[in-house]
């Protein structure tokens, strides 16, 4: 089996617009609990201590209850935005409060990162922090939503990403902001409050930025034609935008997602032909309409990324490792190789970076450290989060929609 996506694709005649994928790209969600007892604030305040000690982050680990899906961290030696605790990994990042019982502020405060969402899904994300939560002795009083952004990417012909976005803009917002690579344009910022939007290059800023290059099996292609790109049109709304339109905990997301994006393609910003005349006059750019209905129910997972995010990510570190290897020898040998024909053997000057680290004052136990510390980021799990989905199952957690189905406040 192979987990190469298909050859590059193109727009049939006609079709204005394709699209790739939808879902939510970044989730942060504000859960209050109800310790049943102290041993994960207590545990958490002995990794701190010792990170403290270290002045760097520390690794830890939850399990959940029936032994499987343990969600490996590091505690970070400081707090901040009045939480105690930080946690960090590459699935996702928590802070977390040194109090028992709800207050004003969230008990934990859960992003989850990118990666994530579009491997397993979201529904299945928060399930996971649930069940971690529950496995930790946590009564969870409520999963609000503070910050959810929706995305959609389209296939689309260069000649209508190359028209000047700014002129066919109809939106609410008064900031935009448009970024170019040199003279190409890779997207355009609008709005900075409640709600804002970003329309943008994807695979450029793959290339350019993020190394997401496991977005390409998401999209199904393995390549992009000269003569078209893939735009990401990605809206940022955060607490106080998200609750004014209605939703208030992760259940309402959930059910409300396809309305919440009708409304910021339709009311909040929408690209026309002639802006200027009134919005009963407005003819819509061809190939918005696709935008619009491009978010239809609940995000797939796509448990293939994790190979390729792996793959992706052990290049990325050959690299960053030869470079300095080869800056290391060259600042020893000062010169010595110019106008000679010596050819180095690589394993020889291995034992310099032994010695090097050494002298800086890494052993065995140092190195096996860092290690676990690093390990909390670059961990990805081999299967979808059955164990946090079937713990939620047994947990009694309530987590009903406050609102309706198909209803959302303008």
């Amino acid at each position: 089996m192979t987990i190469s996506p298909p050859s590059n694709v193109k727009l049939n005649p006609g079709e204005p617009a394709r699209v790739l994928a939808a879902g939510i790209d970044t989730l942060a969600l504000s859960i209050n609990v109800n310790w049943l007892e102290a041993g994960t604030l207590s545990k958490l305040a002995e990794l701190k201590a010792e990170a403290e000690a270290r002045d760097a982050p520390v690794p830890g680990v939850l399990h959940l209850t029936d032994g499987s899906g343990a969600w490996l961290f590091t505690v970070k030696p400081y707090g901040a935005k009045g939480y105690a605790y930080l946690l960090d990994s590459g699935e996702m990042a928590w802070s977390v409060g040194n109090w028992m019982h709800p207050r004003s502020r969230p008990s934990v405060f859960a992003t989850i990162r990118s990666e994530t969402l579009w491997t397993h899904g979201p529904d299945a994300c928060v399930d996971r922090i649930v069940a971690l939560i529950a496995a930790g002795n946590g009564e969870i009083v409520d999963v609000k939503v503070s910050r959810a952004d929706p995305c959609v990417d389209i296939l689309l012909r260069e000649s209508d990403w190359d028209r000047e976005i700014r002129e066919h803009l109809v939106t609410r917002a008064d900031h935009r902001a448009p970024y170019f690579a040199g003279k190409r344009r890779t997207g355009i910022q609008i709005g900075k409050g409640q709600v804002s939007a970003r329309l943008y290059d994807k695979p450029l800023e793959i290339t350019m930025k993020s190394n997401k290059v496991w977005m390409y099996d998401v999209w199904g292609i393995a390549s992009i034609d000269d003569d078209h790109r893939i735009i990401r049109v990605e809206f940022e709304l955060v607490r106080e935008g998200i609750k004014r339109l209605g939703i208030d905990s992760y259940a309402d997301l959930r059910a409300l997602l396809p309305n919440l994006w009708s409304y910021c393609t339709q009311k909040w910003l929408r690209l026309a032909d002639d802006p200027s005349e009134h919005h009963s006059c407005q003819s819509l750019l061809p190939w918005w309409p696709t935008v619009q209905n491009g978010i239809p129910g609940a995000q797939a997972a796509n448990p293939l990324i994790r190979a390729i995010a792996v793959k992706a990510d052990a290049e990325k570190l050959c690299k960053q490792m030869l470079g300095y290897l080869t800056s290391l020898v060259a600042l020893h040998r000062q010169g010595e190789l110019i106008g000679r024909d010596e050819v180095l053997d690589l394993a020889s000057h291995l034992p310099m970076i032994i010695d090097i680290l050494r002298r800086h004052g890494w052993d065995n136990d140092e190195f096996t450290e860092r290690v676990k510390c690093k390990q909390t980021q670059h961990l990805r799990h081999r299967e979808k989060f059955a164990a946090a989905v079937r713990a939620r199952a047994t947990l009694g957690v309530s987590l009903k929609a406050s609102h309706p189905p198909g209803s959302l406040s303008p």
